[in-house]
């Protein structure tokens, strides 16, 4: 009895852990791989010219450095529930923004619950605008618009993954060390 005890750890040891490990692995490298494939860049706002609370700003000036996401003013189906869940579990995550596309120049502000959104109206060839079937879309720190998604669970639910997808990670400091600092 002690035998088959023995024979069968060291088969679950060899080679079912192993597999089991190896599966997990490989549908999380599958899973990540798909995730970077859809996060290919669709365009860049390089070019464009947006509107935020009365002044003219270059894209450059207000997304440059920072993973935005883009609410659509033209999706009403949105819940605000929705966009205050994303707001709290990103709000303090480094170089991320919330803002609001709006289609009226006229509109400074916008509440989501008891916060303020930044709101933007585009200038010249309108690309976010013009993305009327979505409600949503990031556009990360190098100016270029990764993804569209739907104001629906399933969307936002991508949109959540593809954030922390797309978020760089902080950088560390570096460690000093007392004998450099006196050199």
């Amino acid at each position: 009895m002690k035998k088959y005890i023995a024979a069968l750890a060291v088969v679950l040891i060899l080679f079912v852990f192993p597999a089991i490990s190896w599966y997990y692995l490989q549908s999380g490298y599958d899973y990540r791989l798909q995730s970077l494939d859809d996060l290919t860049p669709k365009d860049s706002l390089s070019t464009e010219l947006f509107v935020l609370k009365g002044d003219t700003l270059k894209a450059a000036d207000f997304f440059e450095g920072k993973t935005t996401i883009v609410m659509h003013n033209n999706h009403e189906s949105v819940k605000n529930e929705s966009v205050e869940v994303v707001l709290d579990q990103f709000e303090n995550s480094y170089s991320f923004q919330f803002v609001h596309l709006v289609d009226d120049p006229l509109k400074y502000s916008t509440k989501v619950g008891e916060k303020e959104l930044n709101t933007l109206f585009e200038i010249g060839n309108d690309f976010l605008t013009n993305h009327g079937k979505s409600a949503f879309s990031i556009v990360d720190q190098n100016m270029k618009v990764r993804g569209f998604y739907m104001g629906d669970d399933d969307g936002m639910r991508n949109l959540v993954e593809h954030i922390a997808i797309v978020l760089p990670r902080r950088p560390e400091k570096d460690i000093k060390l007392k004998r450099d600092l006196n050199q």
